[in-house]
This record gives structure tokens, sequence and C-alpha cells, in this order.
């Protein structure tokens, strides 16, 4: 009978798999009531936060391509993790049954997961895996009343760029109040008018973009202030993706295919700006990799 501490019997294990799904195990049952009712709920019933699907994964292969690295890497376990991870739980416990707070709900299981990293590797360990556990937050739904302040001003631009835009139109006269966009055509003398919705509002593309601008910064090759940049283009490229989206809604709407405005094609257009953010990020990313040129690089071309 050795006198090792439990930390060193576990990882005395094996295999790193065993050790990994017996801890993936326990946590899984523990959570188990916030992923099913709150995320997995949200994410399949809240348009805005769809996205929540794949934040798991993109954080996954964060780890993965750095699978080679972390093998490398010698654990060292660090009690301070157990203060995280019991803090972490304690918060969890409170905020589920005696001041029941979904949002703080879901973020314990986040601290409780980089508590469980550091205790059982290190803080080398944590440093690694840091962007692939932080980056889990953005698959956590904001509060709704949050969520509405977010919106309401996002509304208002949207019908404000697609207005003026829609404006130009050819025979058609355009007024935006607040977030409702009057128009008529004097040429067929229709009118009617566009409500920019929640759905449109930009909000879920901000979410999106966001996750999708983080992901980007950290697998592009570049540095740190370009990566920075990459983020910041969040907000502009979610701005102008969401005009886009409102105008050709418009458009729909305005020339009479009010059938291509809703549903599956609607949904499609949603879909369609995200590619298209894609394509503004990876115009960004040239454009910060092509601005300066190395000395080295510069001599020998």
């Amino acid at each position: 009978m050795t006198g090792r501490s439990p930390l060193e019997r576990f990882h005395a294990a094996p295999s790193a798999w065993i050790r990994t799904a017996l801890v993936a195990a326990v946590f899984t049952a523990f959570f188990w009531r916030t992923f099913t009712n709150h995320f997995a709920y949200k994410w399949t019933h809240d348009g805005n936060w769809t996205h929540g699907w794949l934040i798991p994964l993109l954080s996954a292969y964060f780890l993965w391509i750095r699978r080679d690295d972390l093998r490398r890497t010698e654990a060292r376990p660090a009690w301070t993790g157990a203060v995280v991870l019991t803090a972490a739980v304690a918060a969890y416990l409170y905020f589920s049954w005696i001041q029941p707070i979904r949002y703080v709900q879901g973020l314990c299981p986040v601290a409780a997961l980089a508590g469980t990293v550091l205790l059982l590797g290190g803080c080398s360990y944590l440093r690694k895996t840091g962007f692939a556990v932080a980056y889990l937050l953005l698959a956590v739904p904001l509060p709704q009343g949050v969520y509405v302040e977010l919106t309401f001003p996002l509304r208002q631009l949207a019908s404000a760029l697609a207005g003026a835009v829609l404006s130009l139109l050819p025979n058609v006269q355009v007024e935006v109040h607040n977030v409702i966009i009057d128009y008529v055509r004097f040429d067929t003398g229709s009118a009617g008018f566009l409500n920019v919705e929640e759905a449109c509002s930009g909000m879920r593309l901000m979410m999106s973009f966001a996750a999708l601008s983080l992901a980007y910064a950290h697998l592009a090759k570049a540095s740190a202030w370009g990566r920075a940049a990459i983020v910041l283009a969040c907000l502009p490229i979610a701005v102008l993706c969401n005009a886009a989206r409102v105008v050709t809604t418009g458009l729909f709407v305005i020339y009479e295919r009010p059938d291509l405005a809703r549903g599956t094609p609607h949904m499609l257009l949603g879909i369609a700006t995200l590619f298209l953010a894609l394509g503004m990020f990876a115009v960004v990313n040239w454009i910060l990799t092509h601005l300066w040129v190395e000395d080295g690089a510069a001599a020998g071309s």
C-alpha cells in the first residue's frame, strides 16, 4: 500500500482516455439539469442561440489541434483548483435552489471546468486550454432583460440603414418610424410596411459573429494586435451583414414576394449572411497581414 495522494493515484491510471472519460461522466452527471433544461432547451427553441450547439464542438477542436502540445505538458496538480471548483459548485447549488438565477447557473459549469483543469493539470494546462474553456461562455444564453435592452437599439439601427438604402429604389418612397419602414410604390400604387422584428435585429447575428470572430482570430496566423483587430471588426461586420439581410427582405416585400421574406428562405438568408461575414473576416485578415512586411522578407523580395 503506497502513501500516494488521490491525485497521484488518479494520474497513475492506465490511460489518459479513462481519466478523461471518468471526469467527463462525473461532470456531466452533476450539471445534467442545466445542460438539458437550460442550454439544450434554449439552443433548440430560441433562434438567437442556435449557434450554441457549435460552441462546444469548436472548443473541442481548439483542444484537438493542440493535442501534441498538451501531451508533452507535464501535469502538476494545483490545489488552488480545488478552491475554484468548490466555489463554482457552491455557487451553482446556491443559484439553483436558494436564489435561482439561470444565467449564473450557466456560468458555473464553465468555472467548474476551469477549476477541474487547474486541479488535475496545473497552471500550465490551464494556460494552454484557457481559450477553449473560456470560449464556452459564448454558449451561455444571456438574461432576457439584457437581450431586450440590446435588441431594441439594434432594431432601430437596422431600420435606419435599410430605410436609407431602400429609399434609393426608383419609384419608391420610404419613411422610417422607429423600427417600422413604411413604403409606397408610385408605379403600382401599392403601399405597406416592414417591421424589423427581433429576429432581424442583429442580436442573433451579433452573438454568432462574436463566436465566429473569436474562433477565426484564434486560428488565424496573425500577431496579437491583428487578432484583436479581427475581434473588433465583429461589430461593423455584423452591422453591415445585418443591414444587407434587412434590405434583401425589404426588396422581397416591396416587390410583392413576401413568401421569400419568411420561413425557410428567410432562414437561408440568415445562413448566407454568416458566409458573407466569414468572407469579410478573411478580407480583414488579408489586409492586416499585408499592412507591414517584415524587414527580412522585404530585403529578400
